[in-house]
């Protein structure tokens, strides 16, 4: 994926998948040159296989696919930035990713237009409750 706005759609797609009524996107610019993205939604969750293969390409529970690249992708590009990529379980259910980067690694991803990337799945899924906080700290 071109920019990390583009990682964004992709999770957040996979959350309505889940049957996530909620999805919560922040984006915290970190005084300590990180920049972590999380997103968090109240979907179904990940069982604990998924959750422990959710990085790999080769896993995927989308029927008729054989690849799961989205969080694989993401996971590549959190490490090429010197970050990392954590997805836990929700609080009480859904999951929440944790994206980190690096933001003088030469490496990191553009951050694309997320404003406009959220506006077009607010226009896509008008059903889902879709939050954006952006954060300086």
């Amino acid at each position: 994926m071109e920019d990390l706005s583009l990682h964004i759609m992709d999770i957040i797609e996979n959350s309505v998948r889940a049957g996530a009524e909620h999805i919560s996107v922040r984006l915290v610019d970190r005084a300590n040159h990180m920049l972590v993205i999380e997103v968090e939604d109240d979907g179904t969750g990940m069982d604990e296989e998924t959750l422990k293969n959710a990085t790999n390409p080769f896993y995927t529970t989308k029927n008729g696919k054989r690849y799961g690249l989205g969080l694989s992708l993401l996971s590549q590009a959190c490490e090429d930035a010197g970050g990392s990529l954590r997805i836990k379980k929700g609080n009480p259910k859904g999951i929440k990713v944790i994206a980190s980067f690096k933001k003088d690694n030469v490496d990191i991803k553009p951050t694309g237009n997320i404003e406009k990337t959220l506006r077009v799945f607010r226009a896509l899924h008008p059903e889902v409750h879709l939050s954006f906080e952006h954060i300086n700290k």
